[in-house]
């Protein structure tokens, strides 16, 4: 892993921080046993820093990569791993035991859900409420293929909005009931089990503003005639597609985990972050991280970057080659039929 791919990765920029807060708890319980390997690293620490400063006017100011996690400068569609990062680093500080929920049992990503259960029924027990994004990247990574067991788990061991919670996600044919004191473990929930059925108890929530297209996914596409020049500067016209993809202003304050899937505002200006710069730079490892956040439904991250490939559709053959080659990683998530429509077009 070299340095332009540890830049352009948050993913692994998040971790490694996570390691330097680490190393700073660890040097302030025993800093004499801990000076050799803290040192070197405190050197680079300032010596970013100092960089930082210098260029802090220049068009293009130096970030520090190595920042505790807290300080480091994340991009919005990180914001979820992030807030799980700093709740594992206020854990091995606080000497809280508990378990992470979301840590996967089975490759690549997915969780048990008789494993996720037991581990929900110990903050059921110890009266701790789980982190809300570690609560919500779990319960998009739970298997419902078999759920049997989980099930009968459920109504041995919780108790309330928890029961209440996993009854839905768990059995297909079950309505939500109860309170929704979590609504973002809730629609989260409703994502990962049941993304093409709107649910009207959750009308009421705070995310009654986000189009359900937007949560889940599943937009409508478009053919029509692209009017533009060729490198003569001679006008040409040919069909085209197009999703129906809509640009979104996150809602900080509204802590939904699938929110930072979606296009976010920065600097007045709409973004797709996930065909970003920082993201494209490094497809092949981007998407993988990304299509392990939400493994029973990846039609949001699909159609966003389906939208990307498709404006590849004007190039020559040499060019659209290459542009699979470098999404190769992707390709095998898209559908037979956008896979025609955007090599052929």
């Amino acid at each position: 892993m070299d340095k332009y791919e540890t830049r352009y990765t948050p993913s692994l920029r998040i971790v490694g921080c996570l390691l330097y807060d680490y190393l700073l708890y660890l040097n302030s319980k025993y800093p004499e046993q801990t000076k050799k390997i803290f040192t070197p690293w405190q050197k680079i620490r300032e010596e970013q820093k100092n960089r930082e400063e210098e260029t802090k006017d220049q068009d293009y100011p130096y970030k520090a990569i190595l920042t505790p996690v807290a300080e480091m400068d994340c991009p919005a569609f990180y914001n979820g791993f992030r807030k799980i990062a700093l709740c594992v680093k206020q854990k091995i500080e606080s000497g809280d035991t508990t378990p992470l929920l979301s840590t996967p049992t089975h490759t690549p990503c997915w969780i048990d859900p008789v494993v996720l259960i037991q581990r929900v029924a110990l903050y059921q027990q110890s009266g701790a409420e789980p982190n809300t994004m570690d609560m919500q990247l779990a319960i998009q990574r739970c298997a419902l293929d078999d759920t049997a067991k989980a099930l009968h788990l459920v109504e041995k061991e919780l108790t309330g909005e928890y029961k209440a919670l996993f009854r839905f996600l768990l059995h297909e044919d079950t309505k939500p009931t109860g309170n929704y004191n979590h609504p973002a473990w809730w629609l989260t929930a409703a994502l990962t089990r049941s993304p093409g059925e709107h649910f009207p108890e959750f009308n009421h929530f705070i995310y009654s503003d986000v189009l359900w297209e937007q949560l889940s996914g599943s937009y409508g596409w478009d053919i029509y005639i692209r009017e533009t020049t060729n490198y003569k500067k001679e006008p040409v016209s040919y069909p085209d597609i197009k999703l129906n993809t809509l640009p979104y202003e996150l809602q900080i304050e509204k802590p939904l985990f699938i929110e930072s899937l979606l296009s976010v505002t920065q600097k007045g200006k709409h973004n797709i972050p996930l065909t970003g710069h920082d993201f494209c730079n490094n497809a092949k490892m981007n998407i993988p991280f990304f299509l392990c956040f939400i493994p029973n439904n990846i039609s949001p991250i699909t159609s966003i970057i389906a939208e990307k490939l498709i404006s590849y559709s004007y190039w020559e053959m040499p060019e659209k080659n290459y542009c699979f080659t470098q999404w190769s990683g992707f390709i095998n998530y898209i559908p037979t039929y956008l896979k025609v429509l955007i090599f052929y077009s």
